[in-house]
């Protein structure tokens, strides 16, 4: 809870693997924090602050986003399938048209934001049927905390724009 804005958000952190790693891509960091904070979309989660913590040997970004109530999509369709045989059609046509709304916004940001890891886990939908995308991490930040898992669907990003 945002006690100065009385909203509920979420804390996330993303931790570097050296000090000498952050501070060589701190400015860009930065600058695509500040972008972040910066987009503007009823199906994007919203970024409403970041700050840096280097006092530590792992430095880290600290960011807080909107907070979403029904949780991830794949969460909610697990949910809903133990009570519903089958969703209607035209609730995954809403949320398909969502979905393709927000990465055709992102997509046209100067730079393109390529979101690179969309899945269920990073689809996030509200208790009224909104769907938006969450996790919106460029390449630029997860650089340096990646794993085994958040590279599987990197095969998809043109080289042209994942900077491959």
């Amino acid at each position: 809870m945002d006690t100065e804005e009385g909203v509920e958000v979420v804390w996330n952190e993303v931790q570097f693997s050296e000090r000498k790693n952050f501070k060589a891509q701190e400015d860009k960091i930065r600058s695509v924090f500040e972008n972040l904070t910066q987009l503007e979309h009823p199906n994007i989660v919203k970024f409403h602050r970041y700050w840096t913590d280097t006092h530590n040997d792992k430095p880290r970004v600290i960011f807080i986003t909107e907070y979403m109530s029904s949780g991830p999509l794949k969460q909610f369709l697990k949910r809903t399938k133990r009570n519903v045989k089958r969703l209607p059609l035209q609730a995954w046509r809403r949320w398909c048209t969502q979905i393709l709304s927000a990465l055709s916004y992102l997509h046209s940001c100067s730079p393109p934001i390529i979101h690179g890891y969309l899945t269920c886990d990073t689809i996030f939908i509200q208790h009224n049927g909104l769907v938006k995308i969450g996790s919106v991490a460029p390449d630029s930040i997860s650089h340096h905390v990646k794993t085994c898992d958040n590279m599987k669907n990197m095969h998809f990003v043109a080289p042209e724009y994942g900077g491959k």
